[in-house]
């Protein structure tokens, strides 16, 4: 574990971004809610015959909503079954513009067609809680992060096949990601590839040359950064985070500063931040 994140800030830390936004246009699966027409409230959407939801495709009957009731208000919810995994969601109406995208990445997707996205729907896996130290901690700390977010992934990229389907994006990533795009690097991931460092974190570049991963914090409690002068390009530098984000995301955050061998590329040196939460990377000093 990280130093620079307790688990319960880790957990914490995930726990709020746990959910992946898929953005839709109105021929999905939402035909029923739609109906209504503009004048329902945005705030009401979510609200308007949930339960009556159906796929608009007949080859989308594995998912079906779930309406569970209880005496307690607080207790009733609405779940969307995807397969033989449950989630639940949230979904608002998206304003006249569609989705802007302002402030993230773009992977596989520009910003004409996501402008023509009208709905949002947040995929959630609900939070199961374990005890750390006398505190209730989501199930989602420590090590059960990139699993739990490998189940999420799934229903999302079962979400992504819909008619419809624009985008989806992990918000922590500040990355938003083409319908085609998510398919593509996630089936991938699931089966046993790369992790998708272009998609469910980003890679930034300062003014300075310095480039730095976003995202990884909420998996792994670290980020990755290259400093100018550490790999011979630009594009060597962001290859070499990938690199090192899916190192990570296979093994644990880094502890110790120490060398790895990267395929293609050779030995690269790693050291840490103070408080351990960025990892530096320099194939120069080797």
């Amino acid at each position: 574990m990280a130093e620079g994140r307790t688990v319960i800030e880790q957990a914490a830390c995930f726990a709020e971004s746990s959910g992946i936004e898929v953005f839709l246009a109105s021929d999905s699966f939402m035909s029923d809610v739609t109906a209504a027409g503009p004048a329902l409230p945005d705030s009401k959407l979510a609200d308007l015959k949930l339960a009556d939801l159906k796929p608009a495709a007949a080859e989308m009957a594995d998912l079906e909503v779930l309406r569970c009731r209880s005496d307690a208000e607080d207790h009733a919810g609405t779940f969307l079954r995807i397969g033989t995994d449950e989630f639940s969601f949230e979904m608002a109406a998206l304003p006249p513009q569609g989705a802007t995208g302002q402030g993230y990445v773009l992977y596989g997707v520009d910003a004409a067609s996501l402008g023509k996205a009208e709905f949002s729907l947040m995929l959630r896996q609900p939070c199961q809680m374990f005890s750390h130290q006398g505190h209730d901690v989501p199930m989602c700390a420590s090590a059960t992060q990139v699993a739990r977010l490998r189940v999420l992934a799934a229903g999302a990229l079962r979400l992504s096949q819909l008619p419809g389907c624009i985008a989806l994006c992990w918000p922590p990533s500040g990355a938003i990601m083409g319908a085609g795009y998510f398919k593509e690097v996630i089936g991938q991931w699931l089966n046993g590839g790369a992790f998708p460092a272009l998609g469910l974190i980003s890679i930034r570049a300062d003014a300075d040359g310095a480039m730095h991963s976003r995202g990884l914090t909420a998996l792994a409690g670290q980020e990755v950064a290259a400093l100018p002068g550490s790999a011979p390009s630009r594009a060597e530098r962001a290859k070499l985070i990938m690199r090192i984000a899916d190192h990570i995301v296979r093994t644990g955050p880094l502890d110790r500063p120490g060398n790895i061998e990267v395929a293609g590329i050779g030995t690269v040196a790693l050291t840490l931040s103070a408080n351990r939460s960025k990892v530096f990377l320099d194939v120069q000093a080797v």
